[in-house]
């Protein structure tokens, strides 16, 4: 239960959140340039600059939370978590910001024609070059933000390196970016560079706990390897997601001694919400009724769309493992940290259905996929946005990744298949191993994306034993396929199937010998989600439990090693709705048999 001293002192969120602000009184603006803080053949009292410097910061400031939106909410709820002396809150992850008040727009050029003028007169300020760069990006001035960044001279370590890579994250060059942050973590001061790298602020329990047992050496993999798996889209070049964490920082040190709109110290709690949730990008201000005891208040907002893109906790140690078809976090979750890349802040819905095909010591990963947007038909109604009516401006860049567990993604990029539509087969070829793969598709003018993560394993085998492939489920086909290669672009990225579709089941076999082997399949469909009395009448005998519907057949030996392809046509017209389970079965002479299974669901 919050106690009545934090209630009466600040508050802020990812959603919806507020803080506590000093009211301000009568107006006030940014003063034009002062020429008198430099008369002609004098030296300028820098001093008096940089003042005059934080004294226009702070009139902006003041200004701003003056012509804020008035909200309703009071921020008197329990808070989710209380950080510092802020509240936090997670609320509507989807609430896009109010226009900007053009009185704050007007004096937000106010200041900076004043910082420009300051600058002039001490270009080696880190602090007034620290402060441009920030009000630039703000005002959508990336471009100029990294002039500025590159015109510095500040005499802090690093900083104005940092400033490059913070207006260049803006500007969505990524692996810029990152060269900018090395190079500014390699020149700034040891013990600030530990505070940029580490993790502590975004580890949940089993990782957090973990990462501290481990030998520096191993901690320095552990890091490369969870920013690896945080990176957004591998088909994004650059991590956009390490520069953004780095962004924060820079952000959080330019923030430091300027004034907020809360009006409290940046150490209150405000640098950890933005280490963790990324910098707010709107406010609203709440104001009593006369005779309240409540106090003004400062609404704070994190970008919106942001989602977890971290992964699982226990997955950096290895305690967890990733499911086919993980996404980092349920949408239902409050996550310890989020963020929304700003080219494709909106997640959709990714379907996929991946296979593995032996290939000698290579492996063949075929992935149907079909990208469905978040809201086709808001898109729709969008001008110079893809939907309805506007098919041919849709452009969806997909790509299917295979990171190696134990690596991180380095600088060897898989294929990228680029395609005007929303589905799609991707196949890769790999060496044997152990994969995270990521299936991924970017509509990055509609603004939205969308992907799929988990784990992929496949080890070497004896050839002169029987294995199976994975099964693909594909459209019936015309003529009888031969190969893999025949149905893969085919095969449904869902099994989530019409029950009056006709289709079929494709695969490999492996190992099947080359002499007079007795080979048997067995193909079963078998229901899954029995209702509780149906079950209770099966078991007591008072109805009929309805056998699995199979197919089974035998066949000679090949006769030569290697893959042997097989395909199977099948008729789900009389299945009812429901789960079920597809079961392939293939026995060689006194093999165990060896099984795959993918669970199907029959809709009406």
């Amino acid at each position: 239960m919050l106690t009545p001293v934090l209630l009466a002192l600040a508050t802020v969120l990812a959603g919806p959140s507020a803080a506590t602000a000093a009211p301000s009184h009568g107006q006030e603006r940014n003063l034009p340039p002062d020429p008198s803080l430099q008369e002609a053949g004098t030296e300028p009292d820098s001093s008096a600059i940089h003042d005059r410097s934080r004294e226009a910061q702070r009139r902006f400031e003041r200004l701003r939370v003056r012509h804020l939106p008035v909200s309703l909410e009071s921020g008197s709820s329990p808070c989710d978590e209380v950080i510092g002396r802020m509240c936090y809150w997670h609320g509507d992850n989807h609430t896009e910001p109010d226009p900007e008040d053009v009185a704050i727009t007007v004096a937000r050029e106010e200041l900076l024609d004043t910082l420009a003028h300051t600058a002039r007169l001490l270009p080696g300020d880190g602090w007034i070059a620290g402060q441009r760069v920030h009000y630039l990006v703000e005002a959508g001035r990336a471009h100029e933000a990294l002039a500025v960044a590159r015109a510095c001279t500040a005499r802090e370590p690093g900083w104005c390196e940092a400033l490059r890579g913070f207006a260049l994250h803006r500007l969505e060059r990524f692996e810029d970016a990152e060269r900018a942050y090395r190079v500014a973590l390699e020149a700034m001061d040891a013990r600030e560079a530990e505070e940029w790298l580490t993790l502590d602020l975004l580890l949940e329990g089993m990782d957090e706990s973990g990462l501290a047992g481990l030998d520096p050496e191993a901690r320095e993999r552990a890091s490369r390897r969870l920013w690896a798996l945080a990176d957004p889209y591998y088909l994004v070049r650059g991590n956009d997601r390490w520069t953004e964490h780095m962004s924060r920082h820079t952000g959080g040190r330019i923030q430091r001694r300027a004034r907020n709109p809360h009006g409290l110290p940046w150490t209150s709690g405000l640098d950890e919400l933005a280490i963790r949730y990324g910098h707010e990008t709107s406010w609203s201000r709440y104001v009593p009724t006369s005779g309240s005891s409540m106090r003004p208040r400062v609404t704070g907002r994190h970008p919106p769309h942001s989602e977890r893109y971290m992964p699982p906790d226990g997955v950096l140690t290895g305690r967890f493992s990733l499911p086919a078809g993980t996404v980092w976090g349920d949408p239902l979750e409050r996550p310890r940290s989020a963020y929304a890349p700003s080219y494709a802040p909106e997640l959709g819905t990714m379907h996929t259905v991946l296979a593995r095909f032996r290939r000698g010591d290579s492996l063949l990963v075929v992935a149907p996929f079909r990208f469905e947007p978040r809201d086709t038909a808001e898109a729709a109604s969008n001008p110079g946005s893809p939907g309805e009516g506007n098919e041919q401006r849709r452009d969806v860049q997909a790509g299917l990744f295979l990171v190696p567990w134990a690596e991180t993604v380095g600088e060897i990029r898989p294929p990228v298949h680029r395609m005007l539509a929303e589905h799609g087969t991707l196949s890769l070829m790999a060496p044997l191993g152990s994969y995270v793969y990521s299936v991924e598709a970017l509509d990055r003018r509609a603004g939205q994306g969308a992907r799929l993560r988990g784990d992929l394993v496949l080890g070497p085998h004896p050839d002169d034993i029987p294995d199976l492939s994975d099964f693909l489920v594909i459209e019936a086909p015309d003529r009888a396929p031969e190969s893999v290669d025949d149905v893969m672009h085919h095969a449904l990225p869902s099994l989530a199937l019409g029950g009056l579709q006709e289709l079929a089941v494709a695969w490999e076999a492996y190992g099947l010998g080359t002499g007079e082997a007795r080979i048997a399949y067995r193909l079963a469909i078998e229901p899954l989600d029995r209702s509780f009395f149906r079950r209770l009448g099966e078991f007591l005998r008072l109805r009929r439990r309805e056998a699995p519907l199979n197919v089974e057949w035998s066949e000679a030996s090949p006769g030569r090693p290697g893959a042997h392809f097989r395909s199977v046509d099948l008729d789900f017209r009389n299945l009812a709705p429901g789960i079920y389970e597809l079961r392939l079965e293939l026995r060689v002479d006194d093999w165990a048999p060896v099984i795959r299974r993918r669970r199907v669901q029959i809709v009406g």
